[in-house]
């Protein structure tokens, strides 16, 4: 039996050939197989009166990924059950599969007219028995890390859209607001990543969401307030805020509709920029007059 990978294995592999059973060993590499677990076989007796060999192989795998099958047989038929909810079903060939809060159970049925290897072949180099395989992988669902990375793609938008939020308060306000003071605020939003990565390392990644958020807003509206002087433009600006990590969170927790609704809200985002810029005159900074 060829195995590419000896170090996964947690047990004796041992075979039973008709009514003996054998203990595996590793064996000279196989030109088409790569490295084989196998048996030398003595003694072996054969059913005269159908001429089959009736074997069967018990072993544990460890510490995989994924396990994939080459269907050799003249009818292979390939049954895998297993705890994990997230199975990646991979290969040329689609299994008949169930996917409930206990785990999955998949059932692949191959016929030799369904495959692209040969039944037989002689020689080594016309023969890849890789292609035509299948199997399945265990995907991992999505974890704080990989949250913290997808969270970190949405930072140029989140800076960009504050950005934006200042600069009609300074044309609509009134208010000077100068290059330095953006700066700052723009780090204050940087910051927000690495809070959101160092905490949730030690929390749960929704805890280290919230309580970076609310950091980081108070930080912004504070220093904010301190600009604008004003209260009702002070709170506009941490609803904003608000409402865009809480958008952000939103959109992190959805894995296959993310895209969607991380593209529709841009969308409205857009639309409601576009709507509050069209009656400041750009040439001078300022609202144009009612008509």
């Amino acid at each position: 039996m060829g195995i590419s990978d000896f170090k996964g294995i947690a047990t004796n592999v041992v075979f039973q050939v008709n009514d003996t059973s054998y203990v595996g060993e590793p064996l000279q590499s196989d030109p088409v197989l790569g490295p084989v677990m196998g048996v030398k076989l003595r003694d072996l007796k054969i059913d005269q009166g159908t001429g089959r060999i009736a074997f069967k192989g018990n072993f544990q795998l460890r510490g995989s990924s994924g396990m994939n099958f080459s269907p050799l047989g003249k009818n292979s038929v390939v049954k895998i059950e297993g705890n994990w909810q997230n199975p990646g079903f991979t290969g040329e060939f689609a299994p008949d599969y169930v996917i409930n809060k206990d785990g999955f159970a998949a059932t692949w049925n191959i016929m030799s007219f369904n495959r692209s290897l040969p039944a037989r072949w002689s020689g080594t180099s016309q023969v890849n028995i890789d292609k035509g395989g299948f199997g399945v992988n265990l995907i991992s669902p999505v974890d704080h890390y990989q949250q913290n990375m997808r969270s970190a793609k949405y930072s140029l938008m989140f800076i960009v859209l504050t950005f934006i939020v200042f600069f009609f308060i300074e044309v609509l306000g009134h208010k000077r607001i100068h290059i330095v003071q953006y700066a700052l605020v723009g780090a204050a939003l940087i910051l927000f990543y690495t809070l959101l990565l160092s905490i949730s390392e030690q929390l749960n990644f929704g805890v280290a969401y919230l309580i970076s958020s609310v950091a980081t807003i108070l930080l912004i509206v504070l220093y904010a307030y301190g600009i604008f002087k004003n209260k009702v433009q002070t709170l506009i600006l941490g609803g904003l805020l608000a409402g865009l990590y809480a958008f952000l969170y939103v959109t992190l927790q959805l894995e296959e509709i993310a895209l969607l609704v991380g593209s529709i809200g841009l969308f409205i985002i857009l639309a409601v920029i576009m709507y509050f810029s069209r009656r400041i005159n750009w040439d001078q900074n300022r609202p144009l007059p009612d008509k």
